[in-house]
């Protein structure tokens, strides 16, 4: 499967990720990430990182609003979806959403959105069984 998830904005918004900020409070929260700046001015990312979440071994790339991750499952992402949300100031709409082969409709990430919630298939039509 080569889905992958996408934490951010819906529409463009003046707050940008501060790169020793975000770097900070994600070792903060795992402190055996992997980080790498990307210091390329062609790319669209700030950096790369990685996490050993559960069996997963996750790929997540930033760039100033956005969050994409890939090499997990929606536990993981969940997890760090509620951790982003921490990050982006409550003013700002954030949302989770599946891009890739099964794009699906986006969640919306609330101040008090919790991993539960994420995984919860009657709050998100992309996890309901198709035979129901």
């Amino acid at each position: 499967m080569s889905d992958y998830f996408i934490i951010s904005p819906l529409e463009e918004i003046d707050w940008k990720i501060d790169l020793e900020d975000f770097i900070q409070k994600l070792v903060a929260e795992w402190s055996e990430a992997k980080v790498e700046i990307d210091n390329n001015p062609q790319s669209p990312y700030l950096l790369e990182f990685e996490l050993k979440l559960g069996e997963y071994q996750v790929s997540r790339y930033v760039n100033r609003t956005a969050l994409f991750m890939a090499g997990g499952d929606l536990k993981e992402y969940a997890e760090i979806a509620v951790w982003y949300r921490k990050i982006v100031p409550p003013r700002y709409q954030l949302f989770l959403y599946c891009a890739g082969d099964s794009p699906g409709e986006e969640f919306e990430l609330l101040p008090e959105t919790t991993e539960q919630d994420i995984l919860n298939p009657n709050n998100w039509p992309l996890l309901q069984d198709d035979d129901e």
